[in-house]
């Protein structure tokens, strides 16, 4: 995306809207002899339903048959963006969006509810999405597929085994996680089932699949990533982030009641362990104030967001204890999807004004716009403000509803300077890259 065209005080061609529930076709104004392909999407507040975009491969088929709550970018090798629906969700790296139906529905609709993620576990790419303490997180290993085989044969090798490398002949490659065989490898009859780990290429059906001791199949029923999977051994959360190889989760609870100044981690390298010798939790200071966002900055630092506080955590090397916290600020975040991150720093809308945080204090910015923004705002809606932002242009966009529409409030963190943009009818922006 870009930000604002000074001149016109429009908002820049690189970010695409759609007008109403169900646009049938929403205008493009992307700059001529450009080749677009969708990167990410930030969606509003609103129950949207994407029109078919015609021409465009990232839209055109399947259609979406129920409303987007969150979409976001999964920054992994290859990226792929992740469309968070009601009861499924979409996944794409190239071409159509492929549906993918979760294990353990979704539950809790409200759009806002919603937080993704990417991180690293034990060395594999996962994305985790989480709505707010409704039920418990859902997380997808991008890296992992399940595969038919048959013709096994076992040629200079032995029989394959769980930890072997499995090379396809087109190029992709994986680790096994599981094997089930039938027939034997010695008679060239085996078949079975593998699922793989930290996968890399495509795999398709009747390639030539050669395991690292010299064993050969024939792969046969090719399925697609694994859907989102409930981690049902977590504890219901408000927020959480990837910290230290680990799943944290704030504000949690891990049975009939929450505390909301609780922080909760999973065992070191392994997001679906949460009672191993290296997980745990830590109880911050009650100020009466619920944990409702984190963010990573430099250092191994962790900005940790309440309603009314800051504070900072860091690593203490300490396995079964690995973060400690400090008081930061004595100012806190209101509108939990407004906060996003700059270059070592976050911003976020908190009671009466705009923040900026970074390891060092909490300053508020928002002295020129504040008035305005909260006089016009409509106050019900006020905390569901939504943001995002353009790092090309250095520009942080927070959208707020107002009476008949919506406003966006822009910050250019270079310049230091706000403007406005009226985006009143529009229901979603989607930022697009160059091919």
């Amino acid at each position: 995306m870009r930000g604002i065209d000074k001149q016109t005080g429009r908002l820049y061609q690189r970010v695409v809207g759609l007008r109403g529930m169900n646009a049938a076709a929403p205008s493009r104004s992307l700059p001529d002899g450009e080749s677009p392909g969708i990167y990410g999407a930030l969606l509003s507040t609103g129950s949207i339903v994407p029109a078919k975009v015609k021409g465009d491969a990232a839209f055109t088929s399947p259609p979406f048959d129920e409303p987007i709550r969150l979409a976001f970018v999964g920054e992994f090798d290859t990226p792929i963006i992740i469309l968070m629906g009601g009861t499924k969700c979409w996944v794409q790296s190239s071409g159509a969006p492929t549906a993918k139906t979760p294990a353990a529905p979704f539950a809790g609709t409200a759009p806002i509810m919603w937080d993704g993620f990417t991180m690293l576990s034990n060395g594999l790419p996962v994305a985790v999405v989480n709505n707010r303490g409704v039920n418990l997180p859902h997380y997808l290993d991008v890296s992992e597929r399940t595969l038919g085989y048959d013709t096994g044969d076992d040629g200079t090798g032995d029989i394959p085994d769980v930890g072997d490398t499995v090379t396809g002949d087109n190029g992709s490659v994986g680790v096994i996680m599981a094997i089930t065989i039938t027939g034997t490898f010695a008679g060239g009859n085996a078949e079975g089932t593998l699922t793989l780990r930290a996968c890399t290429g495509d795999w398709v059906n009747n390639e030539v699949l050669t395991f690292e001791d010299g064993e050969t199949a024939i792969a046969d029923g090719v399925s697609a990533a694994r859907p989102f999977i409930l981690l049902a051994n977590a504890p219901n959360m408000r927020c959480s982030i990837g910290y230290l190889g680990r799943l944290v989760g704030g504000s949690v609870t891990p049975g009939d009641t929450e505390y909301i100044n609780r922080l909760q981690f999973s065992d070191e390298g392994d997001i679906t362990a949460w009672s191993g010798a290296t997980s745990g939790y830590l109880d911050m200071k009650d100020r009466g104030d619920r944990i409702l966002r984190m963010g990573l900055l430099r250092g191994h630092q962790l900005l940790i967001l309440r309603q009314e506080t800051t504070y900072i955590g860091y690593p203490t090397l300490i396995p079964g204890n690995p973060i400690a916290v400090q008081h930061l600020a004595q100012r806190g975040i209101f509108a939990r999807q407004s906060l996003q991150g700059l270059e070592n720093a976050y911003i976020f809308m908190g009671k009466g004004d705009i923040y900026l945080a970074d390891a060092t204090g909490v300053v508020p910015i928002g002295w020129k716009i504040r008035k305005p923004l909260f006089r016009d705002a409509t106050p019900s809606t006020l905390d569901r403000a939504w943001s995002f932002t353009d790092k090309r242009a250095k520009n942080y966009y927070l959208v707020v509803a107002v009476s008949g529409g919506a406003v966006a409030w822009i910050y250019n963190w270079e310049e230091k300077a706000w403007t406005w943009q009226d985006l009143k009818g529009y229901t979603m922006l989607a930022t697009w890259r160059k091919d």
